[in-house]
């Protein structure tokens, strides 16, 4: 691309100023992957690795240098003519830029990675959680949070120890994020089941007790959540110091019955949590501060993925388990993910569940 000394035309309708000095939105998660950077970004929902040659240029978009002292570096680097450099850097801002990256307005189409939404009662997703029969609980701050249950002993014990901890405020109608335990008691044994603000399921078990203790561990994780750090989501399978994380899109597949049924008669149940900490490559089960039970350390065994993915696709996939695409949440990943074996949920739930042990006991990933 040649241009004049100072401006160039680009995209569809884009003159550009090649003195620009752009740089990424505000709250645009960014990461090292080897030699490629992994961007996301919570207001669109985008999540990118870009190729080795666009994470340089990329990594130069910080608002200091000018589109034109990138372009003369590129040329020199890649020892090519200044129209082929200005042309690369080119192409990289308007992808960026056209994606919301980079700052300026977002696309006219973008919609955030996680919406806070309102539910009534009488709504199909408010009679599957039983709001008309739930009690809420809400925690203030700056990052509060809301807390919803079906049986209200459950309820007021939470309320009994975040009170004392002057966590509590009174709940208003403002949206947001919220945490559901949807128990159900009767003469038979029924599916308990824990639900965030997307209906996404994170836990679901026959045992009364164990679904909620998952509950009291994710609200625990939730409000470490407060303080920042790399946290996950989602249900996971663990045994003997070991853990399989799953990749969100087989969340309601490994949270039914037939799966939860396969891995039971492995001796395997969901982890109790809905939420883990991320730190140093290891997992944290968080403590339950409501019935004094200590917080675990786990040994990252497997990310359960529905195919088969190349190295990059496998570390981006693995971003979306991430509560919070930030950089704490990102660069704890970045270095775990590529670390990590990536398990091919199988079709037969059987043989999953044996791929899951097998997984768990360190024999490696079976291929079906």
């Amino acid at each position: 691309m040649s241009s004049p000394a100072s401006s160039a035309v680009g995209g569809p309708g884009r003159h550009i100023d090649f003195e620009d000095r752009p740089r990424f939105q505000l709250g645009v998660a960014r990461a090292l992957v080897g030699d490629r950077m992994a961007l996301g970004y919570e207001a669109t929902g985008l999540l990118v690795i870009l190729d080795p040659v666009a994470s340089i240029v990329a990594g130069a978009f910080d608002g200091t240098t000018s589109l034109r002292e990138l372009a003369d570096d590129v040329a020199a680097a890649a020892e090519c003519s200044t129209a082929t450099a200005e042309k690369t850097v080119w192409s990289v801002l308007y992808a960026l830029e056209s994606t919301g990256f980079i700052t300026g307005p977002l696309p006219k189409n973008a919609l955030p990675r996680r919406r806070d939404v309102r539910l009534p009662a009488e709504s199909c997703l408010g009679q599957r959680w039983g709001v008309s029969r739930s009690t809420h609980l809400q925690v203030g701050g700056h990052d509060g949070f809301r807390i919803s249950c079906t049986d209200p002993e459950v309820t007021r014990e939470i309320e009994a120890v975040l009170g004392s901890a002057g966590e509590l405020v009174d709940p208003d109608e403002e949206l947001m994020d919220t945490f559901h335990l949807r128990a159900v008691s009767g003469a038979t044994p029924r599916v308990q089941q824990i639900f965030d603000t997307l209906d996404m399921r994170f836990f679901a078990g026959r045992d009364i007790d164990t679904a909620i203790e998952a509950f009291h561990r994710t609200i625990e994780a939730r409000l470490l959540l407060r303080s920042g750090g790399a946290f996950l989501q989602g249900p996971s399978i663990e045994r003997d110091g070991r853990i399989v994380l799953i990749h969100p899109t087989l969340w309601e597949r490994c949270t039914g019955t037939a799966v939860r049924t396969a891995l039971e008669a492995h001796g395997l149940t969901l982890t109790p949590t809905g939420m883990l900490r991320l730190v140093d490559g290891r997992v944290e089960l968080p403590s339950d501060r409501f019935q004094n039970r200590p917080s675990r350390w786990l040994e990252p065994a497997a990310i359960l993925e529905p195919d088969a993915w190349e190295q990059f696709e496998h570390v981006r996939q693995a971003m979306h388990l991430l509560r919070w695409w930030d950089g704490s949440g990102f660069s704890a990943m970045s270095a775990l993910a590529p670390k990590l074996p990536g398990l091919v949920a199988l079709p037969e739930d059987e043989k999953l569940a044996v791929s899951i042990v097998s997984a768990l006991d360190g024999n490696g990933v079976q291929a079906g």
